[in-house]
């Protein structure tokens, strides 16, 4: 039933249909029926077909006398001519509706004309004459109790206020606009009105009800089969989720809403932004081939508004896309997600200085200008301090900080830079940001052998996991746990997570790729945790999915802890050669080991040398532990057992420091043996029974110590 016919019904008397004691309804009539066709094609995006109803519900109106019915017809013609961008034709149109309603002194087509006068009017940026008019449109409607116009004129008002900032009022009107328009059963405009109650409160950064509120809307428009607001629904949903790393959700509904589009949209940043924010969502979900098109389309666009930021961040994206198909493992970064505003968009980033200088620094990273990028970051801290700027874009802007120090290499400034944006995540109340963040410190300081503090950081994530629901962002954090927690010997939790890492990417709608990746990550594990033929079961289900990098290098690991060197150094050469990247420097000593495994000596040293001088100028500890290891055991086999005893001493105190148990329980296994071949029988014991009961306590497979007397 229209708003209309509805305030009619009301005006009249008349019982409402959903009253049990209604007696059953007359058939529609031809009228009824001509306007009903017509709102099915308008909500159809059919405009011709639903002017051609109109026009035939016009001419039953006026051969009927019905002076409301044929208010009613024009103000459906109206919104097509509006909609199809034909705002000279409407407000001919709405000016017939409102001289006719004067004359005649029908009050809810006035109100109804007035409000569709403003909206006319504020379709064309005249914001002030619009006020004037929704407040006209809700004087007549307040002298006459219609909460179907009164609703709409407020919702409209609250546009109008929100374009002002004044966001707070803008929440008061919407709310109170809502409840008239569910009271009088006027429910055409509701989702449009609860997208602009959750713009509202995303502004007052009172993001409590969003996602319920923008999910409302799209469920309303769904019942109402109204396309043009599924698509807007669906838009805003997906581009919400998006900014709260809800990858799923954005992914799902922007592909609902670039299907519900009947033509290629015209080039905006709008779109573009969609098409990108699509494109990294399918990415991080394992959908390539999507991210892949989403990103070419992007970059037509993008080219087409000859937008230089855009272009480059759609030909970054597309690379990335095309990376992922040629290599399916390739785990994606994460994506960087930028501060939203209210709607329009395109509008409300023109006028932000600070979204302008994070734009600024994008385009700098782009042409890999990282420190000027940082200085440019730093002046958006201090213009975002400056302007009360929103948590978002701050959060955006420390990442981008931190992102472009990891582009160099420079770990430590990346993570201070993502423990702040992290804490203005936790202090927003963002969960699943939070989540994200810390996932991604835990993985750098994993990166750069310090589990003890990634261990942290991942158990403060894991303390928020049960309220996300994006199944990427749990998969990751629960992954890294498993792994972290294998490495201090908690072998049960390890296990565990695990087991649910894998439940969420197991199946045949599932990437597999992910999961792949998962049971490698899961056999390396259960390989150093002393399980070699749990990790042989794992590593041979990876196999259908994994490149031969990856299946090489978690070969090579379980071949390495069962003391196979050669086999060891056959998989870590392939594993090493596929991987290589020239443009980043080389921490790996995989193949370093397993030579000095084999007494190749002189074939370790050059490897050694090139991984300690990276790992001291860019402070990776775990890369620094594990060659001083290599180093004192060449001292102790090359008769400088005095030497690797001292060069021990400094790599306890570094394994302590990285609260690695396991490179301690090898440090003082190769001290055991230094001090033995020195002769002090005591010393030895005593460093074995550390090396020993470490290997116990956190389940790590320690070669014995054959130089002992009685190998003890």
């Amino acid at each position: 039933m229209s708003w209309l016919d509805r305030f009619i019904k009301w005006a009249s008397g008349v019982p409402d249909d959903n009253d049990p004691s209604t007696p059953p309804k007359e058939p529609k009539g031809d009228l009824e029926r001509a306007l009903d066709a017509g709102r099915q094609a308008q909500y159809s995006e059919d405009y011709e077909v639903a002017m051609r109803h109109f026009e035939n519900a016009l001419s039953i109106a006026k051969a009927q006398m019905d002076a409301t019915g044929e208010a009613e017809v024009l103000l459906h013609q109206a919104d097509v001519l509006m909609a199809q961008g034909r705002f000279d034709d409407a407000e001919k149109v709405l000016s017939e509706v409102q001289s006719k309603a004067q004359r005649t002194q029908h009050r809810a087509p006035l109100a109804y004309a007035l409000i569709s006068r403003g909206l006319l009017a504020q379709g064309r940026g005249a914001y002030e004459e619009a006020r004037n008019l929704y407040e006209q449109g809700r004087r007549h409607a307040e002298t006459i109790h219609s909460d179907g116009a009164q609703g709409r004129a407020q919702g409209h008002l609250a546009d109008i206020y929100l374009t002002e900032n004044n966001s707070g009022y803008a929440v008061k009107l919407l709310r109170d606009a809502i409840k008239l328009l569910y009271d009088s059963g006027d429910t055409e405009l509701l989702p449009y009105f609860q997208i602009r109650l959750a713009d509202a409160l995303i502004a007052l950064e009172d993001t409590s009800e969003v996602m319920t509120l923008l999910h409302a809307a799209y469920k309303q428009a769904s019942e109402e089969k109204h396309i043009p607001y599924r698509r807007l629904t669906a838009m805003r949903l997906a581009k919400y989720a998006f900014t709260i790393g809800d990858y799923t959700t954005t992914y799902q509904f922007y592909k609902i809403a670039f299907g519900l589009f009947k033509y290629e949209p015209a080039p905006s940043t709008a779109y573009v932004d969609a098409l990108l924010e699509y494109s990294q969502a399918a990415l991080q979900l394992g959908e390539a081939a999507d991210a892949r098109d989403a990103a070419e389309l992007a970059l037509t666009h993008a080219h087409s508004l000859a937008n230089t930021a855009r272009i480059a961040q759609a030909e970054r994206q597309l690379a990335q896309a095309k990376q992922s198909i040629d290599d399916p493992t390739v785990q994606p970064p994460t994506p960087i997600i930028m501060p939203t505003a209210s709607l329009p968009v395109s509008e409300a980033e023109d006028e932000n200085p600070v979204i302008k200088l994070i734009r600024q620094a994008e385009a700098e990273m782009d042409d890999e200008l990282y420190d000027k990028a940082i200085q440019t970051l730093i002046d958006a801290i201090k213009v975002h301090s400056q302007n009360n700027g929103t948590d978002s874009e701050a959060i955006a802007i420390h990442r981008l900080i931190a992102e472009a120090n990891l582009q160099q290499f420079q770990t430590d400034p990346a993570i201070d830079a993502l423990k702040q944006a992290q804490q203005i995540a936790k202090k927003a109340g963002d969960k699943a940001l939070s989540v994200q963040i810390l996932t991604q410190i835990a993985d750098e300081y994993t990166a750069t052998g310090r589990p003890g503090d990634a261990l942290r950081f991942v158990d403060d994530a894991l303390l928020l996991l049960s309220s996300i629901q994006d199944v990427a962002v749990r998969q990751r954090a629960l992954r890294l746990a498993g792994t972290l927690y294998g490495t201090q010997g908690d072998t049960a939790s390890a296990d565990a997570f695990f087991d649910e890492a894998l439940n969420l990417v197991t199946g045949d709608d599932k990437p597999g790729n992910l999961a792949a990746q998962t049971h490698l990550d899961y056999a390396i594990m259960l390989a150093k945790t002393k399980r070699p033929d749990l990790a042989r079961e794992h590593i041979e289900k990876a196999k259908s999915d994994a490149t031969e990098s990856q299946l090489a290098a978690a070969q090579g690991q379980l071949e390495a802890t069962l003391g196979n060197w050669p086999a060891a150094l056959t998989q870590f050469e392939i594993a090493y050669q596929a991987e290589k990247q020239n443009a980043a420097p080389d921490f790996e000593t995989d193949r370093a080991r397993a030579l000095v495994e084999l007494g190749r000596y002189d074939d370790a040293r050059p490897l050694l040398q090139a991984a300690l001088k990276n790992a001291r100028e860019y402070r990776n500890l775990g890369a620094l532990i594990r060659v001083m290891l290599l180093q004192s055991q060449i001292m102790t086999e090359r008769g400088k057992a005095g030497s690797a005893i001292e060069n021990l001493g400094h790599v306890l105190r570094f394994a302590q420091q990285a609260q690695s148990p396991t490179q301690q329980a090898f440090a003082y296994r190769a001290r055991s043996h230094a001090q033995a071949i020195e002769g002090d029988q005591e010393a030895a014991r005593a460093d074995w029974e550390q090396a020993s009961q470490l290997a116990e306590r956190h389940s790590i497979p320690l070669p014995d110590a054959d130089w002992l007397t009685d190998n003890t």
